[in-house]
């Protein structure tokens, strides 16, 4: 009985123990709070799914489906060990450049048995310098550029000579056996015929290498351990022949081979040896099994990724067949100089995009030395991670080569770029690695042709493998493979298919630096352009702008007439943006535009000549301007208008409206009385019309209707222009005189062409909208009567309130109005007559999250803001009584009809002057009823299709 309740109470105890341990385990000690994670099962952690494949070059599905779950910095158990993951690029440099400080080099016990005990990874502090001293003596620029570069072009050059007399060539384990010969050549000074042994003990290692380390019979990790056994059997036969055949005996002068294990019998037969010879053991077997495995697997990937992408493989072979053009006469055509090799600008980039997408490092170790949060655990690096984030690199699975274009080399990695390590580990056979690899390149493009045969996987486990190997057929590029002109044809066809295929996905998919917003590219050339021009039937707000908007949200790409652009419907976007404007934006507008309104014309100018013609067009529409003289002469003018309109059966308002506002800004502008300003407004309306269409420049399309009007348009103010410069002391009181004293002066900052182009922007922007905006008013007005009657008693106040009959329209009164300023908040709001603001980025812009690219348009739609229902309640409802003083603040910051920052419209209050005069007298003396038309449609701006009739009368 006791014993049996012993039994139980020592079970009892010992799943208490387990379930201790268990949640020890999954909850370890810190001093401050660990990156969250999982540490898996107690001892096996998550070893398993660490070990998992995927079959593609993504980023190994442990580490992506922990970051999507927990972020760029996790924890784990691999092995036995708890590891803190790091996929931060900001965290892998910290722990690169803090090597000896922070952190150490470290690898889990399975790995260093592994490599060896006494491994240059396990190395620290001053002994790892001088080993890695002892290697660059050998590998660095130096012996590079004097004798391994030749012995890399032998190498090379036979290698392909006989793989192209083969019917088929496994390329990953020819290109293996080609670096592992010529490594074993350089290292130990060994025949290819001697080195074979060795080379198959080490291929049964790598088989191995990165696999879940149970050593049973059957399994990877023991075939692995296996191959380093017999692989260290014979590198110490190696040592041992070399120590005898030299008669060495300590302290005693070695004999030269000219390889590696010179350096090595002299360093551990000097009298006080630094490095024992179990050490160097370990020290040859790492480097011979770096200079191979890491280089092999990144030339066979990267004849894949030429084969897949013909237009990269054009591009290099371009560039080493000028080198072969370049070469003196005379001289040995097969050498490559160090010269020819540092001028390999394209196959730099090449090179960088293979390794980046290799990563044949998947993981780097290090262990943190002193408490930084995670005091004593291991981190480990994840280039990947990096090397495939879609922030970093747009587009990271696909092979762009450019994206390294104008980068400077990189010799020690970076934050983004660690293919070879970083910090104080930069791996020391890089140049040589890069030596190998274009060498390669260079007689491939040149000389060869090549096929693949078959399918190939690539595989990650987390390191990189063919599973079912590459094969490929290789040839001198003189041979034919179909002895028939068909195969020429085939290639072309393939090539251009090819091209238009890329060209179409890069297209789709532009290169950025960081994330663009969504969005739609379009079709090719024509982008979103057809779609944008599509008319509404309404004054609502078009549907390629509600689409996109509930789509994508207020931030989108497209492309316009053959441009890429963000549409910004985010008010707060769009005043970073008018704020900004000369620092990371200008003032841009589309090619069809600028053809319209002129290549010189003020929409295209930045800096000081903007400023400039803006101080000129204030002096006549500044207020001090409009208070004294120009109220008086608009208030004349209008009212003569309007009596015309009385005596008319009918009046077409938009064309009333713009003959009333062209005569007096043209009389301002230019000069011209009444006669003569209407055959010119004609042109201006030919050339407003067609101002926003697809930009087709044939007879009967309304472009084309467009640029005659302008052409009209252009002559007649380039006569004007002339006929001032011959007599210019005649003055007319208007803004020619300001542009020919300007033009006459000793340095004039603008030229004759500026002007006329400067001046039709000025007549047309002063007239094309404020017409449809008074016709939009009239139209409202018509429809809420309730708006005119209170604008009835708000202008009879004023009435009242003057002190003589026929007092006109004073300053005062305009500033007084506070109901006729809602009215025309409303107005001004529905009617959004600008169809968009554009600018281009000077640099990369960061905002809301999103990379806008230098050089990116940026396209501000004032009427999408000002038609959004989130913004505004009840968008389409004409609701003067919504801008009352308790909502008119929260509303204004939405509201940007004349646009913003240092390009505000320089006419916004002549505008509202205007608008507001008008209103005055019309609700004081006149009535109005709707005759026919009116019917509202929008492209970009507003129209009047059928056009909008009303009759006028006078108020009895």
């Amino acid at each position: 009985m006791y014993a049996y309740v012993g039994l139980v109470g020592a079970a009892a105890a010992l799943v208490l123990l387990l379930r201790h341990q268990a949640r020890r385990w999954r909850n370890p000690r810190c001093g401050g709070q660990l990156p969250p994670g999982s540490m898996g099962l107690p001892l096996v952690g998550e070893t398993f799914q660490f070990f998992s494949s995927d079959a593609s070059l993504d980023i190994p599905p442990f580490i992506r489906h922990r970051l999507a779950r927990y972020g760029p910095i996790f924890k784990t158990s691999l092995v036995g060990h708890p590891v803190v993951v790091s996929a931060d690029e900001e965290l892998n440099h910290m722990v690169f450049q803090q090597e000896g400080q922070l952190f150490q080099s470290w690898y889990p016990d399975s790995f260093v048995e592994i490599l060896g005990k006494d491994n240059v990874g396990e190395q620290q502090g001053a002994m790892f310098r001088y080993l890695k001293n002892m290697v660059l003596r050998y590998f660095g620029p130096e012996s590079l550029k004097e004798g391994i570069i030749r012995d890399v072009e032998r190498a090379v050059s036979s290698s392909l000579c006989t793989w192209s007399t083969l019917p088929a060539v496994e390329l990953k384990e020819a290109v293996s056996t080609m670096v592992f010969d010529l490594a074993a050549s350089k290292l130990l000074g060994l025949e290819p015929s001697r080195s074979k042994i060795l080379r198959k003990s080490f291929f049964d290692f790598v088989r191995g290498l990165i696999s879940f380390p149970l050593y049973l019979p059957g399994t990877a990790y023991y075939s692995c351990m296996q191959g380093r056994r017999r692989a260290m059997v014979v590198l110490e036969q190696v040592l041992e022949e070399r120590k005898q055949s030299t008669g060495l005996q300590r302290g005693g002068e070695a004999q030269q081979h000219g390889d590696f294990l010179d350096y090595v019998i002299q360093e551990i037969t000097k009298e006080k040896p630094v490095m024992t010879e179990k050490m160097a053991l370990d020290l040859m077997f790492v480097l011979l099994f770096a200079s191979f495995h890491t280089t092999s697997l990144a030339l066979t990937l990267a004849v894949k990724l030429l084969a897949d992408h013909p237009l990269v493989l054009e591009e290099l072979t371009v560039e080493h067949e000028t080198i072969l053009k370049d070469r003196e006469a005379g001289s040995e055509l097969d050498r490559i100089t160090w010269k020819e090799y540092k001028s390999m600008a394209f196959t730099s980039q090449v090179i960088n995009e293979t390794v980046r997408l290799a990563n044949i490092a998947p993981v780097i170790f290090r262990k943190a030395l002193k408490d930084i949060r995670f005091n004593g655990w291991g981190v480990m690096v994840c280039p990947p991670a990096v090397h495939l984030n879609p922030y970093i690199y747009p587009d990271p699975l696909t092979f762009i080569p450019s994206r390294f274009k104008d980068k400077p080399e990189i010799n020690r990695g970076s934050k983004h770029f660690m293919a070879f390590g970083g910090g104080l580990r930069f791996c020391v056979g890089a140049d040589f690695s890069k030596l190998q690899l274009a060498i390669f390149l260079h007689f491939l493009v040149t000389k060869y042709r090549w096929i693949p045969l078959g399918a190939s996987r690539v595989v990650r486990t987390p390191g990189l493998e063919f599973p079912d190997g590459y094969r490929i057929k290789d040839m001198e590029k003189s041979e034919l493979l179909l002895g028939s002109y068909s195969y020429a044809a085939l290639c072309g066809v393939t090539l251009i298919i090819g091209w238009l295929a890329h060209w179409i996905y890069k297209w789709m998919n532009p290169p950025c630096i960081g994330r663009l917003p969504p969005g739609s590219m379009g079709f090719p050339i024509i982008g979103e352009t057809f779609q944008f021009f599509r008319a509404s039937p309404s004054i609502d707000m078009p549907s390629y702008y509600k689409q996109r908007l509930e789509r994508y949200g207020p931030l989108f790409k497209t492309s316009l007439v053959g441009r890429p652009v963000i549409i910004s419907l985010d008010p707060e976007v769009n005043r970073f943006i008018f704020q900004q404007e000369g620092k990371l934006f200008q003032s841009w507008y589309p090619e069809t535009a600028i053809n319209i309104f002129g290549k010189k014309s003020l929409t295209t100018y930045n800096g000081t000549i903007h400023k400039f013609i803006r101080g000129v067009a204030a002096k006549l529409f500044g207020l001090e301007n409009l208070k004294e003289s120009l109220l008086p002469e608009l208030e004349n003018s209008m009212r003569e208008s309007f009596a015309s309109w009385t005596r008319k059966p009918s009046v077409e308002v938009q064309d009333g409206v713009s003959d009333m506002i062209f005569d007096l800004v043209a009389k301002k502008l230019i000069g011209l009385d009444v006669t003569n300003s209407r055959e010119l407004r004609k042109n201006f309306q030919d050339f407003f019309q067609g101002m926003v269409s697809f930009p087709i420049y044939f007879p009967g399309t309304s472009f084309y209707r467009s640029m005659q009007g302008r052409r009209n348009v252009r002559n007649t103010l380039t006569d004007i222009m002339k006929e001032r410069l011959s007599a210019p002391g005649k003055k007319y009181g208007d803004l020619v005189d300001l542009i020919v004293e300007e033009l006459q002066s000793e340095k004039p900052m603008i030229d004759e062409n500026f002007a006329i182009d400067a001046l039709a922007a000025l007549l047309f922007t002063s007239f094309a909208t404020l017409s449809s905006t008074l016709t939009v008013a009239f139209k409202y007005l018509t429809d809420n009567p309730k708006v005119v009657e209170e604008l009835k008693e708000e202008h009879g106040t004023i009435l009242k309130k003057r002190e003589g009959v026929n007092s006109g329209f004073t300053w005062e009164e305009y500033r007084s109005l506070k109901f006729s300023t809602q009215v025309m908040n409303e107005i001004t709001r529905i009617s959004n007559v600008t169809p968009g603001v554009f600018r281009k980025t000077l640099t990369d812009v960061q905002v809301k999250g999103y990379t806008i690219p230098s050089g990116w348009l940026v396209m501000i739609s004032p009427m999408a803001v000002h038609l959004n229902p989130k913004l505004f309640e009840d968008p389409l409802k004409f609701d003067p009584w919504r801008w009352r003083e308790e909502k008119r603040s929260s509303m204004l910051k939405n509201y940007m009809p004349f646009g913003g920052g240092v390009r505000l419209c320089l006419g916004a209050e002549f505008s509202k002057l205007f608008i507001a005069l008008f209103l005055h007298i019309l609700v004081t003396e006149y009535s109005w009823t709707e005759i026919e038309g009116g019917e509202v449609l929008r492209i970009s701006e507003i129209m009047f299709p059928q056009g909008y009739h009303i009759q006028l009368v006078p108020q009895t």
